[in-house]
């Protein structure tokens, strides 16, 4: 039996956790799904408030009106994208996996 205190092993003996590996991909994904709204948010803000007087601006509850339409961009995109996502990517948690292995 090995102790299991010691910090004498060598690391190409451990097997990687799948679920790491899932977690790493899903972290990613995500990441990259969200900059990439964030970005999106950025233009439509950009390009609906930019090169605009000041004096002569639209404010919808006094937000300017590029704001309103950023605000608006986000939210929809948020919606779309969980509503997608919950969709195409819908799997049992690893608590419920974890739940189903004990019954068995």
């Amino acid at each position: 039996m090995k102790d299991l205190d010691s910090r004498d092993y060598d690391v190409s003996e451990i097997d990687e956790d799948p679920r790491f590996a899932r977690a790493r991909q899903e972290s990613l994904f995500i990441q990259s799904f969200l900059g990439g709204g964030i970005v999106l948010v950025i233009a439509v803000a950009f390009l609906t408030g930019s090169g605009q007087d000041p004096s002569t601006m639209k404010f919808v509850l006094g937000w300017p009106m590029w704001f309103v339409y950023s605000l608006s961009t986000a939210a929809v995109i948020t919606v779309i994208s969980l509503a997608w996502l919950l969709l195409k990517f819908k799997s049992p948690s690893f608590a419920a996996v974890a739940d189903d292995k004990e019954v068995e």
